[in-house]
């Protein structure tokens, strides 16, 4: 049995990697089949062994004995009145947005704003990680609820916060905030949420939401193209941040022997989800074919496993290549601090994002980056030299849906000879990047420091809190969203 299932689940592969595709309405069905044929079968290697050589993986490194910088409390802070914030969000497990809710729980404290996360669920399907951010939290005394969504109301109701920052929230949490008159600050950490969405619906809900955030000037242009009619003053731009806990870094000595890497492995890192957003396939692919022609660059792609089906395309993508032991998947590492150590450069080819965190780290690690045009790629390289930019995989970043994406996963790209090239320039002056490594990892620790968003978002959720009280006390409750 279990042979025939990977017999059928093979053909089904191979049909939809020939661009076949089951009409509309059997879509969904033919969705769930592959994901129960493939459920059993794990799409990545397991860290249980080195990437060269296959010996045992010993532990991870540790961290510097040094601890992070501290983040200081917002000038005036202390004196201003404290400000309740529920952060809310679907489910939290492992994902960037995931990160940021836990980056904003942590520190928005030291800016007067007290913080409790709710969520909606701590298991992604497929995944191995089970929770990991909301386990951790609890762990650090933070305040977690898991809450189902018809109960969303009564957790407003118990912990009676001045204000709600929303990261990819189900329609509960607005409906419940609505019901409670809680003013709602939504960030938008891109747009793939909304493809396919109607306008006219989106023009509708955001009426009622108190203001956005966007985390970059592409996610704000995009959203703002999609509902024109929404004020350019009720959506503000606020980068993501590192998270300077995350940034302690072991020595790259140790790293390195930690992978079984020898001083002349030039290693790539994707340290991103299996997932279509990530482009895995094509990044695979276009690998492939460098690496057929420089026997020492490695590959590894860490992250969790989003999607079973897809997933086992890019296994058996590399399984297939003549260099295949040199591309290395593993599932998501908590502390990206070693990988980020033990690599060379890291490299980013997705459809869409919309700040990734996962670059900005690598950069603070001090490593060049290659990344196609989404949002955020043009901050963070920036026109100083931080590594390549190259097209989108679609042309347009503005024109990116995920119709548009399916019809391109298993077919040469329009930026992959810019890829090849990208990985072919980082590669030839690697010397320079080595040298430079130190001086990078200063100035992008300097220019992604947590004050910044920090700030930015604790300004708005104050001025959200404060303007809620005085209309309270004037109207009792009422529709923010209208209310401004």
């Amino acid at each position: 049995m279990p042979k025939m299932r990977h017999q059928i689940a093979s053909l089904l592969l191979r049909a939809r990697r020939s661009g076949l595709r089951p009409p509309e309405s059997m879509r969904w069905v033919a969705h769930k089949l592959m994901q129960s044929l493939l459920s059993a079968q794990s799409p990545v290697d397991p860290w249980t062994t080195t990437l060269v050589g296959g010996q045992p993986l010993g532990p991870m490194p540790a961290a510097l004995a040094v601890p992070a910088s501290p983040i200081a409390p917002q000038t005036g802070a202390g004196c201003a009145r404290r400000v309740k914030c529920l952060i809310v969000t679907g489910i939290l497990d492992a994902g960037g947005s995931d990160e940021v809710v836990a980056f904003l729980a942590r520190h928005l404290p030291h800016f007067g704003i007290d913080t409790m996360v709710g969520h909606t669920g701590a298991i992604v399907a497929g995944s191995t990680t089970g929770g990991r951010v909301p386990r951790l939290l609890a762990s650090e005394g933070i305040e977690v609820a898991e809450v189902r969504e018809e109960d969303a109301e009564l957790l407003l109701e118990k912990w009676r916060p001045d204000v709600i920052s929303a990261h990819v929230p189900p329609p509960c949490w607005l409906r419940a905030a609505r019901r409670r008159g809680v003013p709602f600050i939504e960030t938008l950490h891109g747009m793939h949420g909304l493809y396919g969405a109607g306008r006219t619906a989106e023009e509708s809900r955001s009426e009622h939401v108190w203001g956005f955030v966007a985390v970059s000037n592409l996610v704000r242009r995009q959203y703002l193209e999609m509902n024109p009619r929404l004020a350019g003053d009720r959506i503000s731009t606020v980068p993501n941040s590192v998270d300077l806990d995350r940034m302690r870094l072991p020595s790259r000595a140790s790293a390195r022997r930690w992978l079984n890497l020898s001083n002349n492995d030039f290693l790539f890192v994707s340290h991103s989800r299996l997932a279509l957003q990530k482009n895995s396939y094509a990044l695979v692919d276009a690998f492939g074919e460098f690496a057929a022609i420089n026997p020492r660059v490695h590959l590894l792609l860490a992250g969790r496993c989003d999607d079973v089906a897809y997933a086992r395309q890019v296994l058996d993508l590399r399984d297939s290549l003549p260099c295949g032991d040199r591309i290395h998947l593993r599932d998501h590492v908590g502390w990206p601090g070693a990988i980020l150590a033990a690599a060379d450069a890291f490299v980013l080819a997705s459809f869409f994002e919309g700040w990734s965190l996962a670059s900005m780290e690598a950069l603070c690690a001090g490593l060049p980056v290659i990344m196609s045009d989404v949002g955020g790629a043009r901050e963070q390289i920036g026109e100083a030299r931080r590594g390549i930019l190259i097209d989108n995989p679609l042309g347009n970043p503005m024109a990116v849906d995920w119709d548009r994406i399916r019809s391109v996963l298993y077919t040469p790209q329009a930026n992959r000879r810019q890829l090849l090239d990208a990985f072919e320039d980082i590669y030839e002056d690697r010397a320079d990047w080595s040298d430079r490594r130190e001086s990078l990892r200063r100035e992008s620790l300097e220019r992604f420091h947590p004050d910044s968003s920090l700030a930015g978002h604790a300004r708005l959720l104050r001025c959200a809190a404060e303007e809620s009280h005085g209309l309270r006390s004037n109207k009792g409750l009422v529709d923010l969203g209208q209310g401004r």
